[in-house]
């Protein structure tokens, strides 16, 4: 038992960190959008791949996002959320209603939050959906330091 536990030990936790870098990602109001990176500062595990994170180690996972809204069009509020598994799970949502004329240009939207993973074959993903006064389009900035994605194992289980 002490050796397995010693054998456990010795791997690294399955993290991950994508961002934002080369391009901003334009799409319609009152749409959930899958959000796109396009940077991997590190994916330890090698579990993330096409926007998607499937951890193969069962166990709770601290999540964070961030998206730079930078579009310059009438928006009143924003919702960012995790879907687990096709569906979404979580969110954090910024609305002000009764904005006339007035947006969220250069607004982060965050989101924190712990999920479980089964370790076989749960998966997490980003989208987003905005609010629009005038129904115009949003734009998510591209921007390392405002636009990412990333998770780490908190603690095993199983």
């Amino acid at each position: 038992m002490a050796s397995n536990a010693r054998q456990i030990a010795s791997f690294p936790p399955p993290t991950f960190r994508a961002c934002k870098v080369t391009s901003n990602q334009t799409f319609s109001n009152a749409t959930y959008t899958k959000i796109t990176f396009n940077q991997e500062d590190w994916d330890i595990g090698g579990y993330y791949a096409s926007d998607t994170y499937t951890p193969l180690v069962q166990g709770y996972y601290q999540v964070n996002v961030s998206l730079s809204l930078t579009s310059g069009n009438d928006h009143d509020g924003g919702l960012v959320a995790i879907y687990h598994n096709g569906s979404m799970t979580r969110f954090n949502r910024l609305y002000r209603a009764g904005l006339t004329n007035d947006d969220f240009y250069l607004t982060t939207f965050k989101f924190n939050g712990m999920v479980y993973m089964d370790g076989v074959d749960d998966t997490l993903e980003v989208y987003y959906y905005s609010y629009s006064e005038d129904s115009g389009d949003c734009t998510i900035g591209a921007d390392s330091r405002a636009t990412y994605f990333e998770a780490f194992l908190v603690s095993r289980s199983g």
